[in-house]
Order: structure tokens, then sequence, then C-alpha cells
């Protein structure tokens, strides 16, 4: 029986990464015994599965298929076909909607007997809150939320507060497959060498001809391939999450917001939260650092992350708000400006 791995993230933890490399890497795997479905698979991840067994990112969608459904037993199926076809020792699903707070006994109910292990990555909040509201900010078309990363931040509270929680999270899925059955790694450079892939690897005890010393040049061309997901500067933000709030026809917004896009990185490292509110996150989760180190990492210190605390005396200048001439400056660039072809 194929031991099962189920990846769910939680998201901005390498998630795409993760998912791009077993996705690109299908083959290589299998001939190391080593499965990454492509049954219920959309683009990279197995968002299809996810979403049958309940976890869809519509609150109004959020029920599982019934195993006497259409679709249900089709994925089955097809993925009892794909399984005969290998005969692999480990199986590995991946979708970052798993966090979604759902029930889990149809997760439980779709494996059976099947030995499942539950991989989760966990990135310190702040850190993990600047890079979701820049995600939010680049996918959402009039965002809910109020101004700046602030307002996003009260908002995501408010809306859904347990879906930030990690102990909720990580105690929730080990009610119903196992405390022993959770892997759980933070996501810092520090913890995951040499990369986030290689650290998959290691925590599901995976060869992929790696070894961690190897010199398969293909692999490791994939795992250090140009960087997904890339960050955007805090004026690309800013100025994208005021194209964001403009109602104005579709075209027009394409043209504005692949302009943000374009705009070069900033050679700054400072966050976009000063040092103080990093400290405020991170003091509002560190008993459930502690708990969680101890409990799904056996570490006695109670240490969960590795990476040194925000100074407070750093210094930190908040982003300064474009003046009304600046806006329009760029409004104009983006609109009918060459910037495509000067790649800016």
């Amino acid at each position: 029986m194929a031991r099962i791995f189920l990846h769910i993230g939680t998201n901005k933890t390498g998630t795409s990464a993760i998912q791009s490399f077993f996705s690109h890497n299908r083959e290589q795997a299998r001939e190391h015994g080593f499965l990454y479905p492509e049954t219920a698979c959309s683009g990279s991840a197995h968002y299809a599965l996810s979403g049958l067994l309940g976890f869809n990112l519509n609150k109004h969608k959020r029920c599982a298929k019934r195993a006497d459904d259409a679709e249900w037993r089709a994925i089955r199926e097809s993925l009892d076909r794909e399984i005969a076809d290998t005969s692999p020792s480990a199986i590995m699903f991946s979708s970052e909607n798993f966090v979604i707070g759902t029930p889990l006994e149809p997760v439980r109910d779709f494996f059976g007997k099947d030995d499942v292990r539950i991989l989760a990555y966990l990135r310190r909040h702040d850190s993990w809150w600047a890079a979701a509201y820049s995600q939010a900010v680049k996918a959402v078309s009039l965002p809910p939320w109020g101004q700046g990363i602030e307002g996003f931040i009260r908002f995501r509270k408010k809306r859904a507060p347990q879906g930030i929680n990690y102990r909720h999270l990580l105690d929730r899925w080990a009610a119903v497959f196992g405390r022993e059955h959770l892997i759980v790694r933070p996501y810092e450079q520090q913890q995951n060498e040499p990369d986030i892939v290689v650290d998959v690897l290691r925590a599901i005890d995976l060869d992929m001809g790696l070894s961690l010393k190897t010199s398969d040049t293909a692999i490791l061309d994939a795992i250090c391939s140009k960087r997904r997901n890339e960050s955007l500067s805090p004026h690309a933000l800013h100025l994208m999450e005021m194209f964001q709030r403009a109602r104005i026809a579709t075209d027009m917004h394409v043209r504005l917001i692949g302009y943000a896009k374009s705009l070069p990185a900033s050679g700054s490292r400072q966050s976009i939260l000063s040092p103080l509110r990093r400290l405020q996150l991170i003091e509002e989760n560190a008993a459930d650092y502690a708990y969680i180190a101890k409990e799904y990492l056996g570490r006695e210190d109670g240490r969960l992350f590795y990476d040194p605390l925000p100074d407070p005396d750093e210094p930190w200048e908040p982003l300064k708000p474009l003046a009304p001439p600046q806006i329009v400056e760029e409004t104009v660039r983006a609109l009918i400006g060459d910037w495509r072809d000067a790649k800016v």
C-alpha cells in the first residue's frame, strides 16, 4: 500500500515552486517509485481534488461530493488506474486550499484505509501577512478591505480568524489523521537549506537522485529556476492597489495592472510593516509557536522559527502616499506609454 502525502500549504510558503517542481518532474519521480498524480490536477496543483472534497474558495460551494456522485467516482477510478499503472511506494497531492476550515471527514473517507501523512509549512506571521497582502493586491479587483496592509489585516482577521491560526489548523487535521501523521515544517531559508523543494524531499523521505549532494543538474536547475510569484516594490504595490480600486473598463484595467507589475523591484529590503508592528504580530502568536514546536516538532525549547526578531530601533519609514500629480503621471504612462517595449 502506497503512503500518501497530502501537502496542505499553507499559502505563501513556496507552494507554487513545490507544485511546479513535481509537476514538471513526474517521470523522474515515477522512476523513484513516487507519484504526483495527473488525476484531479489543475495546472500544477490538485485543486480539482480539494474542490471535490469541499475545500473551495467560494464559500457557497463548500460541499463535498458524495461517493455515489459521478464526479467523485470518475476521479477515484482515474486515480486507481494511475496508481495501478505506476505501482508507487509514495504519492503526493498538493493544494493550499486544504487549509480552508471545512469538515475533514470527506478527506478521510476518500482515502479510506490508506496511510495518509499531512505535510504543512508555516511562515512567521509578520512575514506571512506582508506576502499575503501583496498576493491579494495583485489578484483582487475592487478589494473589499480598507486601504493598505492594515485594512487587509483587519478584514482577514474579522472574516476568517481561524484561517490564520496555525495551532487550530494543525490540531484539526491531527484530530482526524493522528498527530503522528502530521509533518510540520517552518518556512525559513535557514531551516529549508538549500531550497524549499529539497526540504520537501527530505520531509517525505524521498531520494529522487538528489541525496542532497547530487550533480543531477536537471533537477537542480528546476529547483533554482526563476523565482515564482515575484514580490512587488512598496511603490508598485501602492500604485497597484489604487489601480485595483478604480472602476474602469476591463482593457484599461488590465493595462494599468500590467504596468504596476512591470515596475522594477526596490533595492530596499524594508518590510511594509514597521518593526514594532511585526513584533506585535509575532507576540500575538508566540504561545501557538511554542506549542507547535513542542507538540509537532519535538523541540523542547519551544522555538519554531529561528530568524532573529525585528529590532524595534532599526531604521524604518512608512511608505509615503503618492501625490496627485504622481498618480496622474503614472496613470498616463501606463495607458499611453511604451513601457512594454522598454521593459520599465
